[in-house]
């Protein structure tokens, strides 16, 4: 959480435009797979093990509720919702 509270600092901003912001999600969890650093694979992993993740990428696991790699609207609100 040490970068989420400065990723969120900016967050009120971003909010401004995320009706845009939200018409372009798709494509913006297009490359979701790529930031999250191969975010499958590592998943694949992470359910077996006992993996400590931290900040920004244990707020997306938590809100990502049916592990497919991206966040849909309602997984999105709930993001926003558990960490602003």
């Amino acid at each position: 959480n040490g970068n989420l509270a400065g990723w969120n600092g900016n967050l009120a901003g971003w909010n401004g435009g995320l009706v845009g912001w939200n018409g372009n999600l798709a494509g913006w969890n297009g490359n979701l797979a790529g930031w999250n650093g191969n975010l499958a694979g590592w998943n694949s992993g992470l359910l077996g093990s006992t993996a400590v993740v931290n900040g920004a990428d244990a707020a997306f696991l938590n809100a990502d509720t049916d592990y497919n790699g991206s966040l849909d609207r309602a997984e999105f609100h709930n993001l926003l919702a558990q960490n602003l």
